[in-house]
């Protein structure tokens, strides 16, 4: 997945299963990378963060900040020091535009549940962008997590 910025830096989310990837370590199996390179494509940097199953990036939003919000599920059973419900659960992160974590967000129930996508929804200002992720549990239950960034309350 790839978004880019309005001063045309580029993004670039995905997964890997590299031992050393830019010279990072990987956490476990399958962890999320983030990347981003400058409007003439030379790399900043490179984010790689897992727990010690895997994780799966399937939704990259970038806000007016520059902020990265980055979807997918985890089969860890410890992510950014949070537990996992189920065999599969989705979270969502945020990077600022440095790289820098800020928060990760997991959630699901006893069975699997697979983030498919990510939408930023932008208000008046970036602390007020609602994020809308799709996901699906194992009987291919639709279900929605919104939230606004400036208040972060979850809603099902």
């Amino acid at each position: 997945m790839a978004q880019v910025d309005a001063s045309g830096n580029v993004f670039v989310a995905g997964f890997t299963a590299s031992t050393d990837l830019d010279s990072q370590s990987n956490a476990g199996n399958t962890d999320v990378f983030v990347m981003k390179f400058d409007s003439d494509g030379a790399h900043q940097w490179t984010i790689l963060r897992g727990g010690p199953g895997d994780e799966f990036a399937y939704g990259l939003q970038v806000d007016a900040s520059g902020n990265v919000f980055v979807a997918g599920y985890t089969a860890s059973t410890d992510l950014d020091n949070q537990s996992n419900a189920g065999d599969f659960d989705v979270f969502v992160m945020k990077f600022d535009s440095d790289g820098a974590h800020q928060w990760t967000i997991l959630r699901g129930d006893s069975g699997d549940d697979f983030a498919n996508g990510l939408q930023a929804r932008c208000a008046t200002t970036p602390s007020d962008v609602v994020l809308d992720v799709k996901f699906f549990d194992r009987v291919d239950e639709e279900a929605a997590l919104s939230f606004t960034i400036g208040r972060p309350l979850i809603l099902w």
